[in-house]
């Protein structure tokens, strides 16, 4: 009765199935394809927009539409995500494998509804394309004049050049940086990750 869901997009018939005869309280509602020229009318009937990945992923159209169309985001503290959602500022992060932890974010707004309305007003896309562009420029210059390229002082200049989005992201401390001959999957480590796509030093040698 408090809170209903709209899955938005393609789904496997099996597997809509196998959610329909667990979803005992009938909350969810499956709405199927939608178009970009839907968005608009998707967003008018929903409160919160989330992204429950359970895979890498650098930054999902799905999250930008969202903070575009002023929906806060619940999402999956995964990949590139969290570089866009901040706690308690345009939405909220949880473990992307715990259950209990998306529950828990969910009934925070069950319990204080207002707050949708709180974190709406932040809800923006924090780079814009020329923002984009400016950064792959300052990227090559570096490549260009350097022998090596520092991952942070990379993203120090990116979030300078983008102000509206500094307040909410911490670049003072670096994290730990794990080589590894696995594959590229941070999901594998303790340490909280932050940016980018994997803490990992890859390396190989050509045949």
């Amino acid at each position: 009765e408090k809170i209903q869901f709209d899955i938005w997009g393609f789904i496997d018939e099996n597997y809509k199935q196998f959610l329909m005869n667990i979803d005992k309280k009938k909350m969810l509602n499956f709405k199927g394809n939608y178009e970009s020229s839907d968005l608009v009318k998707i967003s008018e009937s929903s409160d919160l927009s989330i992204i429950p990945s359970i895979w890498e992923d650098c930054a999902p159209l799905v999250l930008a539409e969202a903070l575009a169309l002023k929906l806060p985001v619940i999402a999956a503290n995964i990949g590139g995500i969290s570089d866009f959602i901040s706690n308690g500022y345009n939405g909220f992060l949880y473990k992307y494998d715990s259950p209990v932890e998306l529950s828990k974010v969910l009934n925070k707004f069950i319990q204080n509804p207002n707050l949708i309305n709180e974190l709406r007003g932040n809800c923006k896309l924090p780079y814009s394309f020329n923002d984009f562009i400016e950064h792959l420029i300052k990227v090559y210059n570096i490549l260009i004049t350097k022998d090596e390229i520092d991952c942070f002082e990379i993203e120090k200049y990116f979030i300078k050049q983008t102000k509206s989005n500094q307040t909410n992201l911490n670049l003072n401390n670096k994290k730990e940086i794990v080589m590894s001959s696995e594959g590229m999957n941070r999901v594998q480590f303790e340490q909280n990750i932050y940016g980018g796509f994997s803490n990992k030093l890859a390396g190989g040698v050509l045949p």
